[in-house]
């Protein structure tokens, strides 16, 4: 065997001159790796090429991909020329399956997805994306019920068949990973209860939505003041003294036997929860010294007593 035989593994070299090209070198390579097919080393073989192994519906684009398990991929497709986005999965025998096909995501061709994924809770699998187009989304892909428009619900209570449902499915606000809301909560009725015991002082009211998944809007609204003093609220103004939360040698001031009572109306339906602050401003000096945050309270229940 020759001795001198030149093995080119120690790369591309183009800087001499081809007379004086270093041993075990080359000059150009075209789809070439330093190994095999059968895994031989040291020697150049041409790399295999890509060969097509699934098919995406016909005039989708592949906008962005997220490896989740098992050899399965998520993908996110756009038809610009239909204005409609799907969300599939690709799985480890190559077969493409439709999640979902809406109109209603905006996904841009182009702005590419960034996707995060997933497990919680044992039975959610859940893909996260931004595109620096739209705001935070997710879809937990197990429950894709959570994400049908209310009339696409009561179609399917009825019995509709899912495949021949013309209107759209989805619900936009559904997939916001910080959560919107579509109606603004209304203060009804704020009520001053002649029974309880709280500070002397003023009160203001604020409430956020909350989802299934005890993810919260911020504080949406807030009430206007409502004043607390000892006297009772069926006295005439001019014999109210009024009270404070403060002890001195010649005054001092038990708690107002008094609780309050909000009432709420236009509790967004798509928020199963909603909490309540209590912003408190009972130090005499006219402000805010503590803000109490209530439970989670089932929207069926429209009312709240501090």
């Amino acid at each position: 065997m020759d001795k001198n035989l030149n093995k080119p593994h120690k790369g591309l070299h183009t800087d001499n001159h081809p007379s004086e090209q270093p041993k075990e070198s080359y000059r150009f390579a075209l789809n070439a790796v330093n190994e095999s097919a059968e895994g031989n080393q040291t020697h150049l073989s041409n790399e295999p090429s890509n060969y097509a192994c699934t098919n995406i519906p016909e005039g989708y684009y592949i906008i962005g991909d997220k490896y989740m398990e098992d050899n399965q991929s998520a993908l996110f497709l756009l038809n610009p020329s239909l204005n409609k986005q799907e969300i599939g999965v690709l799985n480890k025998d190559n077969i493409y399956r439709t999640l979902i096909n809406t109109s209603v995501l905006d996904f841009n061709i182009g702005k590419q997805i960034d996707c995060t994924y997933r497990t919680r809770g044992g039975g959610e699998r859940i893909l996260y994306w931004v595109d620096g187009y739209n705001r935070p989304r997710a879809v937990d892909i197990n429950n894709l019920e959570n994400y049908y428009t209310q009339a696409y619900k009561v179609y399917l209570a009825g019995g509709g068949n899912p495949n021949t449902y013309v209107l759209e499915k989805y619900d936009a606000l559904k997939f916001e990973l910080v959560k919107n809301y579509r109606d603004i909560p209304v203060f009804s009725n704020i009520e001053i209860l002649n029974s309880g015991s709280i500070d002397s002082g003023s009160y203001n009211i604020s409430i956020r939505l909350i989802d299934s998944d005890f993810n919260s809007t911020e504080w949406i609204t807030t009430s206007n003041t409502v004043n607390i003093y000892v006297d009772s609220i069926t006295s005439q103004f001019k014999d109210i003294e009024g009270s404070r939360n403060i002890k001195t040698d010649y005054q001092f001031f038990e708690k107002a036997n008094k609780s309050i009572k909000v009432t709420f109306s236009n509790l967004d339906s798509n928020y199963q929860y909603y909490q309540v602050a209590i912003i408190k401003s009972t130090n005499n000096e006219g402000k805010v010294n503590q803000i109490l945050v209530s439970d989670r309270i089932p929207v069926n229940q429209n009312y709240f007593i501090y």
